[in-house]
């Protein structure tokens, strides 16, 4: 029971960064296998396999994670766990440029949550989906796809994961160069993660909304957007505790003032690349 528990505390506290994420998962499998927690150790390795996943390091290693997980999820017949583990292989997959095995791991997720009820893991399954879609740039399969995951976020009541889908529906709308569907589906997904307090997404949606101001050519709206985007994103950081700010910001911004021939400003901008 001890070690069960140390098990779950460090399960619990995985988002110091990756290196500290990783190493805690591995000390929580060595405990939930010492405790003969079958299911603990599956969720430890499904968690081990996506945090190589997401930094696209050792891909074969986070697939061997997830199929270490699978028949452990199996024998304990928890479909939500088995689903995961699917959808990050699929991941790992994407990643590792295998978009055919990326599509059949992650469609597979997709059905063991709907059968098992989850109706957010689901809708986490299906964004995923979507966006694998995105890469081989079929726009209006996934848009259908978001969009179906979106409407299953609303009805779980989970306005975070609305509001980023309903962005990712944004993305679809300006890589199909309509731009003003584009903008009008990002102002809606700003409002939606703003109320739900996701400045990291708030942030990416108001860079979304910057880009396409500069692609219509009004720069100074860009800017604007670009500053806003810039501030919620520093904000956020500082809370995390993670380093910043970061001089991509100021570069952007500068260049965007040289483009519009204020010199001043630009140089003040790119004085805050030196400093940083």
């Amino acid at each position: 029971r001890r070690a069960f528990a140390e098990g779950w505390h460090l399960h619990s506290r995985v988002w110091a960064g990756p290196i500290k994420a990783r190493e805690r998962f591995e000390a929580a499998l060595a405990l939930f296998r010492s405790a003969g927690d079958e299911r603990g150790a599956a969720q430890a390795l499904t968690e081990l396999g996506w945090i190589q996943t997401l930094q696209g390091q050792q891909l074969p290693k986070a697939i061997e994670y997830y199929n270490g997980a699978l028949p452990l999820f199996r024998a304990n017949k928890d479909m939500s766990g088995e689903a995961l583990a699917l959808c990050g292989m699929g991941w790992a997959y994407h990643s590792q440029g295998e978009p055919q095995k990326a599509l059949d791991y992650v469609q597979r997720s997709v059905a063991l949550y709907q059968a098992a009820g989850n109706r957010r893991g689901e809708a986490f399954a299906l964004d995923r989906l979507g966006k694998l879609y995105a890469a081989m740039f079929e726009m209006l399969a996934a848009r259908g796809i978001y969009e179906q995951a979106r409407s299953i976020f609303r009805l779980v009541g989970d306005r975070r994961g609305e509001g980023r889908t309903h962005y990712l529906v944004g993305t679809t709308y300006e890589w199909s160069g309509e731009k003003q569907l584009a903008l009008d589906t990002y102002w809606q997904a700003r409002s939606l993660l703003q109320s739900a307090g996701d400045q990291m997404g708030e942030a990416s949606t108001l860079y979304n909304i910057a880009e396409v101001y500069r692609g219509w050519g009004e720069l100074q709206k860009a800017v604007d957007y670009y500053a806003q985007s810039f501030a919620i994103q520093d904000n956020a950081e500082r809370e995390s505790g993670k380093p910043y700010p970061n001089p991509g910001c100021y570069k952007r911004i500068g260049d965007l003032y040289a483009e519009m021939g204020d010199r001043r400003k630009a140089l003040a901008c790119y004085s805050q690349i030196l400093s940083t």
